[in-house]
């Protein structure tokens, strides 16, 4: 997935940070069951494996229409 969301970040032109939820107990019991996550503004826009266009549309949604 992680070539996928660089991929639809680099059309978006936007940034990405990836983080290693088990590293953190509240990450865990947060997100456990729905990794990966693709958080935008620190709002779930992606959880589980997601095709790179519905990945760049919720990317440019998010960004457009908040």
């Amino acid at each position: 997935m992680a070539p996928t969301v660089r991929r639809a970040a680099r059309w978006a032109v936007a940034s990405v940070e990836t983080i290693d939820i088990d590293s953190d107990d509240a990450l865990v019991r947060d997100y456990g069951l729905q990794v990966p996550v693709v958080l935008a503004n620190g709002e779930a826009i992606a959880e589980g494996i997601v095709g790179l266009a519905t990945l760049w549309t919720r990317i440019m949604r998010r960004r457009f229409f908040g």
